[in-house]
């Protein structure tokens, strides 16, 4: 999730954590090195990103605004997917 992201916002998410897998919360990449979390819901959250930066559509009305680069959001999530993967026994 993105910390400026007006479409998927954190009390929606909250709101339907019911609806999802336990969850862990991570804070850094870090934090990420949980080992296997296979089967569980990872809430990692991507400050100044926004919901259009995790694609490359371009901006959409009533979304946040974005305090770092669609290019950076984009790595940091990159990162953070492959740190999961290689957790869960993924070999990249």
């Amino acid at each position: 999730m993105a910390e400026n992201d007006n479409f998927s916002t954190l009390a929606d998410i909250e709101a339907n954590a019911n609806l999802l897998p336990s969850g862990i919360n991570v804070e850094s990449l870090e934090m990420l090195d949980l080992g296997d979390s296979h089967g569980k819901t990872i809430y990692y959250l991507v400050k100044g990103g926004n919901h259009a930066q995790f694609g490359n559509y371009g901006e959409q009305k009533g979304d946040g605004t974005a305090s770092i680069s669609g290019a950076a959001q984009q790595e940091e999530f990159f990162q953070a997917l492959k740190i999961l993967m290689i957790n869960n026994g993924f070999e990249l």
